[in-house]
């Protein structure tokens, strides 16, 4: 029998899931944007959260993404519970903050995705501001995996 992960065992679940897309390319750190998709989301897609997740793990699912929206990813990614609305598909091929806080807000307090959102957004130490979008995502994704599942604020040192 599969042991149940706690809380924090699934958000450093997540954050390693986000951290090998982005060192795949796969996922592309760009403040700013949420969640959007490179190419073309095919429609069966927005059918079921299970195809909006096998389309995730497959080709073609390339996107840009801020912290926030590299979680989210993941999260869908390592979870299986999101069904995307079928205008996203049609109109804008992304996902946004209100598609998915919701979702994101069962895993991680708002308060961390607040922090995480702003170390990535405004940095304010110089480990994180002299980073590009790319080397930042990968040091926040890094202090949630090395803290045990929690986004711990750079100091500045």
């Amino acid at each position: 029998m599969k042991k149940k992960l706690t809380q924090a065992q699934r958000r450093v679940a997540v954050a390693k899931d986000a951290l090998k897309q982005v060192e795949s390319e796969k996922l592309i750190a760009k403040a700013g944007t949420y969640c959007q998709f490179i190419s073309e989301v095919p429609e069966i897609a927005s059918e079921s959260s299970a195809k909006f997740q096998k389309f995730l793990k497959g080709k073609g699912s390339e996107c840009q993404a801020c912290a926030r929206g590299a979680l989210f990813i993941s999260t869908v990614r390592k979870e299986n519970a999101f069904i995307p609305d079928a205008n996203f598909l049609d109109i804008y091929k992304s996902v946004g903050r209100s598609d998915f806080d919701p979702r994101l807000e069962r895993l991680f307090s708002k308060a961390q995705l607040d922090d995480i959102e702003t170390a990535f957004e405004s940095p304010d130490t110089p480990e994180y501001y002299e980073a590009d979008d790319h080397d930042r995502l990968v040091l926040i994704l890094k202090n949630i995996i090395k803290n045990r599942g929690t986004f711990v604020k750079p100091t500045g040192e």
